[in-house]
């Protein structure tokens, strides 16, 4: 490639450039770190749709699905954007990847408690 095409590096020298997230993965990481990458994200978009599945209502179950709603579709976001250019070194998807699962067991805990304080017998 000409030097005219290549990115210009903090050091002055050229090198190539990815320019979105998924070519940024398989140049970096190859075939399986982009699809490892994509694994965390299908599960991460899974956990939303199996919070469907708790029927259990109160106003803490409420928040931690909306926060959870919140979280996942920032990710999502984050996604689609990282389509258009390179954010694999922005620190928020991995703040997102750290906090969807706690978020989620959070909610799976709190749905259980409750379920069983409903279902045990008032004296």
């Amino acid at each position: 490639i000409p030097q005219e095409y290549l990115t210009k590096t903090t050091g002055g020298s050229s090198a190539r450039a990815s320019h979105n997230l998924t070519m940024a993965l398989l140049v970096d990481h190859g075939v399986i770190g982009a699809g490892l990458y994509f694994i965390i994200v299908i599960s991460c978009i899974r956990r939303l749709f199996l919070s469907k599945k708790i029927r259990v209502s109160s106003d803490e179950i409420i928040n931690l699905k909306v926060l959870l709603l919140g979280l996942v579709c920032g990710l999502v976001g984050l996604m689609v954007a990282s389509q258009g250019s390179n954010s694999k070194k922005l620190e928020i998807g991995i703040w997102l990847f750290a906090l969807i699962p706690p978020a989620y067991n959070m909610l799976k805990v709190k749905a259980e408690e409750l379920s069983q304080l409903s279902s045990q017998p008032e004296k």
